[in-house]
């Protein structure tokens, strides 16, 4: 099931008539331009902030709190969250994942009278939408939401791969091939089978949540640039 964030267009005032500001308070200072302000002023409170603050300060919307038996009751489908800029969208979806995440972490304590291991991979992830040129790097760097679920099933590809291609593997590689070095395996691959695996790996990740909180990319207009007449 995705949950998708999505941004409705909001053209917000105008100031590229006033030229640059200089907000130092120091007439000495360098002056910041418009396009600084903009980009500024432009970013959300909820991409500034830990996610941890959910836990102490998130109040539930009405609406939300009426969704969440319909969300955690289906099977299959897609739900769009639209709203303009600063509603609150990322904050929702941060909102659900908390929720199902201490949920999960419940149920697994019941189950198994103990908390789950931290590596453990929830049922449900949450990541800011990427092009493809920004996806796998983020994922093999660790700057991507969900790189650590990405990496143990991306391991579990190569490893498979490896072995079919009859490559010689130590021992202890063997035994423990979550302690295979991706930087070493991919080179005796090949860029083209490594780059087909990667999405294999992905798609096998994705597959395996229950729920993919999507939150998709802001679209912004750039100031409109200052003629003077």
């Amino acid at each position: 099931m995705f949950l998708i964030s999505r941004l409705s267009h909001y053209d917000g005032l105008d100031c590229s008539a006033h030229g640059a500001l200089d907000l130092s308070g120091s007439s000495d200072s360098s002056p910041v331009s418009v396009e600084e302000v903009y980009s500024w002023a432009s970013q959300l409170a909820s991409e500034s902030r830990q996610p941890e603050w959910i836990a102490h300060w998130y109040v539930w919307p009405d609406a939300l709190a009426r969704f969440m038996p319909q969300l955690n009751a289906m099977s299959g489908g897609v739900v769009g969250l639209v709203g303009l800029q600063g509603v609150g969208k990322s904050s929702t979806l941060l909102a659900i994942l908390f929720h199902r995440m201490i949920s999960e972490r419940e149920a697994w304590r019941k189950k198994h009278k103990s908390y789950p291991d931290p590596t453990h991979p929830y049922d449900t992830i949450r990541f800011k939408w990427r092009r493809e040129s920004e996806l796998f790097p983020s994922l093999l760097d660790g700057t991507h939401e969900v790189s650590a679920s990405f990496l143990v099933d991306y391991r579990a590809v190569l490893f498979q791969q490896l072995l079919g291609c009859r490559i010689l593997l130590e021992k202890k590689l063997i035994d423990n091939p979550q302690l295979m070095n991706i930087d070493w395996a991919e080179p005796r691959l090949g860029k083209t089978v490594t780059k087909k695996l990667r999405k294999i790996a992905w798609l096998q990740m994705l597959r395996e949540k229950k729920t993919i909180l999507l939150d998709s990319a802001r679209v912004q207009k750039q100031p409109k640039p200052y003629h003077p007449s």
